[in-house]
């Protein structure tokens, strides 16, 4: 599988490009993109469920749960790419926003100034 980079944080931009397998008609089936995605977010304690199976031709909402929260919703699509189906974010910022509250984090950690005094 390949896997598209476009954010600063490499585990977060990792959903970007996750395979989807056709599982008949025109329903493309989750679980494989879904497997690789909460590999990559295992390392912040975060897990990504999506439903088994989406309409490539709507969004759809899946869920985000770690030590941050739990039932983030975010929302995705299906794209192609490179000849295959791909799962993507619908908005790369608030999927990045969403995944650091699941995580517990915030973008800049401690460098903020009420960190400092």
């Amino acid at each position: 599988m390949q896997f598209r980079s476009t954010g600063p944080i490499a585990l977060i931009a990792l959903i970007a490009a996750l395979a989807l397998a056709a599982c008949g008609s025109s329903e493309m089936e989750t679980g494989p993109a879904i497997e690789e995605a909460n590999k990559a977010f295992a390392e912040l304690g975060v897990t990504m469920a999506c439903p088994d199976s989406v309409d490539p031709a709507a969004a759809f909402t899946c869920t985000l749960d770690g030590p941050g929260g739990e039932g983030i919703e975010v929302q995705m699509k299906v794209v192609e790419e490179g000849g295959e189906s791909a799962l993507d974010t619908a908005d790369q910022a608030a999927f990045e926003a969403a995944l650091l509250q699941a995580a517990g984090t915030e973008m800049g950690g401690a460098d903020t100034a009420e960190d400092a005094g």
